[in-house]
This record gives C-alpha cells, structure tokens and sequence, in this order.
C-alpha cells in the first residue's frame, strides 16, 4: 500500500510539473451497503463519510484519493442473539474520466481499494470469532459535479466496491453498493 501511494504521489508531483491542473477537495456522505447475504441480512445498510482528493491531470482525466469511514453497525449473531458488530472503511486510489459538458459534469471512476472489516462480539463466548482483516479490491462508479457557484460543486456518485475479505476459512464478499451526495471545490494551481 505504501508503495502504490508513493508511485501515486510522484505521478501527481510530474502532472503538476506538465500541465495546467485543477486540484478538487470533496467530500460525499450517503449509503453503503454489503455484499455478503448474511451480513447484509444481520447488519443492513450504513451511513458512509467519504473525503477525497482529486488532481485533475489534463481536462477529461484525473487522479485521486479518498477515504471511507462511518459504516458501524450493530446486529445480533448466531443462535443465542449474540450481540455483534461490524466496522468498514479503508482507502481509495482513483482515475475519473470527465466528459466535456457544459454544466453538469459526468464522470466514471476506476480504481484500487484497501478496506479493512472489523467484526466484534461483547460475550467472551463470542470473542474468539472477532476478527479484523484487510483486503484489496477494486472501486467502479459514476457520478456528476453541478456548479453552484465560483468554485463549489454539488456532487452526486454511485458506485461498487469489489472487495473481499477471507477472515476464517471461507471469503466474505464485504464490498457493496455506495450511494453518495456531497460538495466538492476545484483550486487552480
């Protein structure tokens, strides 16, 4: 991860160099939900905070980071109840293309994600099943920037997560739909 983030960093410090660039600072806030049919069926759908940071490279391409935090939900596992629950969050390397428009700004997005999944129990019976695991996957999507005025935008993204995670023996598939809304601010450099 700390190699993707250096090669990342050198790319965006050489674009900055070449070209005329627009640096974007957002953040998106809405609904994440999860893959995995029992976990979605104990835990359910989560509120998500998701800061980025984008560095726009030419006019139609830029690279990013974001970060995702805010799904913790709390459930009830296995035959007695057992009180449970279950954190996500994790990093976001991205490319988004935006087509040229006039004042709504589409775009896709592509990219690498590190999540880690961190599953809790309060009973000591329970405690030996906790687990917390990262995994690698990949992040696709697409959303709009709205201008509201000067340099501030309205946002609006859906995308999936593709992500696993192999806590015992099997793999949990704890990626998922995220549906945000948010304001996001271009900075010219």
């Amino acid at each position: 991860m700390k190699r993707i983030l250096l090669i990342i960093s050198v790319i965006l410090a050489a674009a900055a160099l070449s070209f005329p660039s627009v640096l974007t600072g957002g953040i998106g806030l809405g609904l994440g939900t999860v893959s995995d049919s029992d976990l979605g069926d104990v835990y359910g759908s989560g509120f998500v905070v998701n800061p980025s940071l984008s560095f726009g490279i030419s006019e139609q391409f830029a690279l990013g980071i974001g970060y995702e935090t805010g799904y913790a939900k709390e459930g009830e596992i296995g035959l007695f109840n057992d009180p449970a629950e279950l954190k996500i969050s994790g990093f976001q390397l991205f490319v988004q293309y935006l087509f040229k428009a006039e004042k709504l700004r589409p775009y896709l997005k592509l990219g690498y994600v590190n999540y880690t999944v961190k599953n809790s129990y309060t009973t000591e019976v329970m405690k030996q099943y906790d687990f917390s695991k990262s995994g690698s996957g990949v992040v696709i999507g697409g959303g709009a920037k709205y201008p509201l005025s000067g340099s501030f935008y309205l946002t609006g993204e859906v995308s999936y997560l593709l992500l696993k995670v192999k806590p015992f023996a099997q793999s949990i598939n704890s990626g998922g739909l995220r549906l945000l809304v948010g304001l996001a601010v271009d900075f010219e450099l």
